[in-house]
């Protein structure tokens, strides 16, 4: 085999992949799960056993319907029915996205986890048009959460 071939090879597995993963993702949007995000942590204050900061989000809504009044919650990931706070009251139109920030008082071994590579654990609530109660997953990962600028107060996170 010639590297003609071998290049055309890989390059139609490679578009075959994506493909599936583009397809993945619009049926995972279109049950109401996709929800994806990133954080950031600043304002960092470990004392004791518990650490104080400031956690920025960009939560980016995928899913066919707005999440009106909806409420992020963060959540123990060891034991989920566990809260540390939440942003309530968010709007995040249908393919949009929107970015919040607030402070929270958390385990040191729960902010510790995240700088190890475990994101937060974040829950989505909301009542869709059709009056269910909707609770998914955030997809989330460290990445660009920056400073925007709010057009009536100034900076934003």
């Amino acid at each position: 085999m010639n590297r003609k071939n071998l290049r055309s090879g890989w390059a139609f597995n490679a578009t075959l992949v994506l493909a599936a993963l583009a397809w993945a993702g619009l049926a995972w949007a279109g049950n109401g799960r996709g929800f994806s995000g990133f954080y950031r942590c600043s304002d960092v204050n470990v004392s004791g056993e518990t650490a104080s900061l400031t956690l920025t989000l960009r939560l980016f809504n995928h899913s066919d319907t707005t999440a009106a009044n909806a409420t992020v919650l963060l959540r123990d990931w060891i034991v989920p029915s566990r809260n540390y706070g939440s942003f309530p009251n968010l709007n995040i139109p249908r393919g949009q996205a929107v970015q919040v920030s607030g402070n929270f008082q958390i385990p040191q071994r729960e902010y510790q986890s995240w700088q190890q590579g475990r994101p937060p654990s974040l829950i989505i609530e909301y009542v869709d048009a059709s009056g269910n109660k909707v609770r998914r997953p955030i997809e989330i990962s460290t990445g660009p959460v920056r400073k925007m600028l709010d057009k009536r107060s100034g900076p934003v996170g």
